[in-house]
């Protein structure tokens, strides 16, 4: 039979089998882990024979092999994992989020090129611009309050976003 590898730490000289099995079982048990409750469930064992069932083994093993340095190596491997696996998930996200605004604006485009001019309301275009751009913004991670500018309200023919708010109550007025 090969040898029994340890989840975290270096096999040291001495260490059997038996205590790198009630090692790893130990370590598995995660944050709130305790000798005295691996004991309880090695002593609740019936079907299979645990390493040991004796607590002062537990403890013997646990002082000599350094066990609580392997959980603390073990635990931080385990979170960095969860990092990696949470991150991995929030770009495939971002993805996602990024196609569907890039097609939404493509959607608001095509439509826009097909209303006539009288159709639209000059708010309307600027919703279909900022709410597209907004998407885009938030799917790219970049800052979406207070960047919306297109054009300056001195150069003709140009659209300017309005300031929070201002949009509201120019609706008011027409």
């Amino acid at each position: 039979m090969g040898e029994t590898p340890l989840l975290a730490g270096r096999r040291q000289k001495g260490e059997t089998r038996r205590a790198v099995i009630a090692c790893n079982d130990y370590l598995r048990m995660g944050p709130g882990r305790s000798l005295a409750k691996l004991c309880k469930l090695y002593r609740s064992q019936r079907a299979t024979q645990p390493p040991t069932r004796r607590l002062p083994t537990l403890k013997e093993w646990s002082r000599r092999f350094g066990w609580v340095e392997r959980a603390e190596e073990y635990d931080a491997a385990m979170e960095s994992q969860r990092d990696e696996q949470v991150l991995r998930e929030l770009n495939e996200m971002k993805g996602r989020q990024l196609m569907i605004a890039e097609a939404l604006q493509t959607i608001a485009a095509m439509r826009l090129q097909r209303m006539k001019p009288e159709e639209l309301k000059a708010r309307d275009v600027l919703r279909y611009l900022r709410e597209g751009m907004e998407w885009e913004r938030k799917a790219r991670q970049l800052p979406v309050k207070g960047v919306l500018s297109i054009g300056e309200p001195e150069s003709p023919g140009e659209i300017m976003a309005l300031p929070e708010g201002r949009e509201r109550e120019q609706e008011r007025e027409e």
